[in-house]
């Protein structure tokens, strides 16, 4: 064992990250049918944590909004019910042009589901 497989060996126990000998690095190996909005925000908005603050964003006025969980899942699927309205279907590119905004991991999120 090298040093790279000594330092990371005790996370990679617990976690989907696995040593490559071919290649001696580490490598997240992703489930096949992983989804990145159910497997974070969603598995939150599932849960207990529900109504727990998820994102908290100050605007450029200096405002602040706050987020739960369930209420960033629900604007998600929002967004994702209309970009199948409008015709966009699973493995089509989707383009986010968005700057830093809450409405940029809710597009992303809503481009996942």
């Amino acid at each position: 064992m090298n040093n790279m497989e000594d330092v990371f060996a005790p996370l990679a126990k617990i976690t989907n990250l696995n040593f490559d000998r071919e290649r001696k690095c580490y490598r997240i190996q992703i489930p096949e049918n992983a989804n990145i909005a159910a497997d974070t925000v969603g598995k939150f908005a599932q849960s207990g944590e529900a109504d727990t603050t998820a994102l908290i964003h100050e605007n450029l006025d200096g405002s602040i909004e706050t987020y739960t969980y369930a209420e960033l899942d629900r604007l998600a699927t929002q967004v994702a019910v209309y970009l199948t309205k409008i015709g966009i279907k699973a493995g089509e590119p989707v383009a986010i042009h968005t700057g830093q905004s809450p409405q940029t991991g809710i597009a992303h999120m809503a481009a996942y589901k």
